[in-house]
C-alpha cells in the first residue's frame, strides 16, 4: 500500500475516534444536564455524578475539567434545545393564537422539570452567567415572539399596539413572576401561575376575536 493509502487510513480512524469521543461527550454531558436539573448545581458533587452515571470521575474531567464549565455547557445546551423547538412551532402553518398556546405550554412544561435551586445557584456564581441567560432569552423572545405577535396583527387576532411594547411587557411579566422566590413565596405551581400569567397578558392584547379563539383552544386542552 502506498504511503498516501496509509495516510487516508489514520485521517478515516482518526475522524472516526474523534465522532466517537464527541458522541460520548453529547451523551454524558444531556445525563449530567437531567441531573443539574434535578438536584440544583451546587448540591451536587462531581462524586455523586460519577456514581449516578456509573463512570469514573477521570471520565468526567476528560471533558469537562470544572463544574463551572459543565455549568455553561448546559445552559448553552438548555438554551439550543429550546430555541430548536420554539422555532419549530413558530415556523409551523397554523394561526398566531394557536402557536401561541403551544409556547406557552412547552415553556411551561419545560420550567416545571427545572429545580429552582440550579436558578438561583446560577445567580450566585455570577452575573456573567445570569446575564447570558437573560441574553439569550430576550432574544429568543424578540426574535420568535416578535413573529407571533405581527402574523396575530395580521390575522386580525392581535390589538395594533406596537410589537417593541408588547414584548418589553412580555419580558418584564416573566422575569418579575416566574422566578423562584416569587413562586415559593406566593405558593404558586409554575404551570398556575404561568397560565395565569399569560391569561392577563394575552387578554390584554388579543382582539375579541382572538379572545374566542383563545378561550376554545383552552377548553380542547
Amino acid at each position: 500500500m502506498t504511503k498516501e493509502g496509509n495516510l487516508n487510513i489514520l485521517e478515516t480512524e482518526k475522524t472516526k475516534i474523534v465522532s466517537v469521543m464527541l458522541e460520548e461527550k453529547k451523551n454524558l454531558l444531556n445525563s449530567i444536564a437531567d441531573i443539574f436539573l434535578a438536584k440544583g448545581f451546587y448540591k451536587t458533587t462531581m462524586d455523586e455524578i460519577a456514581s449516578d452515571l456509573r463512570v469514573s470521575k477521570k471520565t468526567i474531567y476528560k471533558f469537562f475539567p470544572t463544574k463551572e464549565v459543565l455549568l455553561n455547557l448546559v445552559i448553552h445546551g438548555m438554551v439550543f434545545s429550546a430555541r430548536k423547538q420554539f422555532r419549530k412551532i413558530v415556523d409551523q402553518d397554523k394561526p398566531a393564537i394557536d402557536k401561541l398556546v403551544m409556547v406557552t405550554d412547552f415553556f411551561l412544561s419545560l420550567f416545571s422539570k427545572i429545580n429552582y435551586s440550579i436558578v438561583t445557584d446560577i445567580q450566585k456564581l455570577g452575573p456573567q452567567f445570569w446575564n447570558k441567560v437573560e441574553r439569550l432569552r430576550e432574544r429568543e423572545i424578540y426574535n420568535n415572539f416578535g413573529k407571533l405577535i405581527e402574523q396575530g396583527k395580521k390575522e386580525g387576532s392581535i390589538k395594533p399596539i406596537p410589537k417593541e411594547l408588547i414584548l418589553r411587557v412580555y419580558i418584564s411579566v416573566i422575569q418579575s413572576v416566574m422566578n423562584p422566590d416569587f413562586i415559593v413565596k406566593n405558593e404558586f405551581s409554575i404551570q398556575h401561575a404561568g397560565k395565569m400569567t399569560m391569561d392577563i397578558i394575552f387578554n390584554g392584547v388579543m382582539t375579541d376575536e382572538g379572545k374566542i379563539i383563545y378561550e376554545k383552544l383552552k377548553m380542547e386542552q
